[in-house]
């Protein structure tokens, strides 16, 4: 049974994660309250602070959420290669998501790519 709980808790988080990720984008963090983030999954502003701990918390899963997509998004890339054809990206360089001091952010608050 404590496996079967753990699964569900794990994808009403991510259920949450995924609404969030939609409101945020939509009407901000500020613009967009536990509660509508809540009732898009289907249950209350509580439980998803239960789930996240807080509103600050939810944000930045939110936004590794979005990192690791972006990261994900970098392997679909393809380069024309000497030769003319197309190979991916991924072949010719290593790319690894980066937080901490080490994150170049350029000054339009874009995560800088490391190559």
């Amino acid at each position: 049974m404590p496996q079967l709980e753990s699964r569900r808790g794990a994808e009403r988080r991510r259920a949450i994660l995924e609404a969030a990720l939609e409101l945020y984008a939509r009407g901000g963090f500020r613009g967009t309250g536990l509660a509508a983030i809540g009732e898009r999954v289907g249950i209350s502003h509580a439980a998803v602070l239960y789930h996240f701990g807080s509103a600050v918390s939810l944000l930045r899963a939110v936004l590794e959420e979005r990192d690791r997509r972006i990261a994900e998004d970098l392997t679909q890339i393809y380069a024309r290669s000497t030769n003319g054809s197309m190979v991916p990206l991924r072949s010719v360089v290593t790319t690894r998501y980066v937080t901490g001091p080490d994150l170049v952010t350029r000054f339009n608050n874009f995560p800088a790519v490391k190559v």
